[in-house]
């Protein structure tokens, strides 16, 4: 496993080294257009007439966030890339639920470091971020990205458990994580409220599911 740290630390120092001044810059224009969705801004134009109500949009994520099956096909994506999709505000129209709807057909890959675990409504958030932090924080920061293992995942997958999941936070070696894209409701400090939600697959390097470990 040393073997595996060493080079995993080599490439990631030479993938990391340009990577600071444009996660800054990322950070500052998301952070200015989810301050433009909570004033009503997103993907297509402020809500208006046609604005879905709250019992709808609650009931449209909760089925995002319940989904059982595998994405297919996944294909693998930066978190400034996914941090680059349109963005939404809070009550969002009937054309923006389009638009939602369809970017949430997509499997995604990540692959990146482990910032943050921590356990909230039943799920684990496993929370990354491009950057090495060094150590498990302990708290949310603006360059991190949501993703989060349901119940329902975890019933499927038993080896997927939360003292799996402890020694990879704040570890020098990426993760991969595959799952369900999903927009969530604007709240928390993070980099993008679009989340990889639910988790269907966690591997490590190079590239074993934890399953496996």
């Amino acid at each position: 496993m040393r073997g595996v740290h060493e080079e995993s630390v080599e490439r990631s120092g030479s993938r990391s080294g340009g990577l600071g001044g444009l996660v800054k810059r990322v950070v500052t224009l998301v952070l200015l257009s989810l301050l433009v969705a909570e004033c009503g801004g997103g993907g297509s134009g402020p809500a208006g007439p046609d604005e879905v109500p709250a019992a709808e949009r609650e009931a449209h994520l909760q089925d995002m966030k319940n989904r059982l099956g595998d994405p297919r096909p996944v294909v693998g994506m930066t978190i400034l890339e996914i941090a680059a999709l349109p963005q939404f505000p809070r009550a969002y129209t009937r054309q923006q639920l389009t638009e939602i709807s369809a970017l949430e057909e997509r499997g995604v890959m990540v692959e990146d470091f482990v910032a943050l675990r921590q356990m909230q409504d039943g799920d684990y958030h496993i929370q990354l971020a491009e950057a090495w932090p060094g150590h498990c924080l302990g708290g949310d920061t603006p360059d991190q990205f949501f993703t989060e293992l349901t119940p329902g995942i975890r019933a499927r997958k038993p080896a997927y458990t939360w003292e799996r999941l402890l020694p990879l936070c704040g570890a020098d070696t990426r993760i991969r994580v595959s799952g369900w894209l999903m927009w969530d409701n604007p709240h928390h400090t993070r980099i993008t409220f679009w989340e990889v939600h639910p988790v269907t697959r966690i591997e490590l390097c190079c590239w074993r599911d934890l399953a496996s470990q």
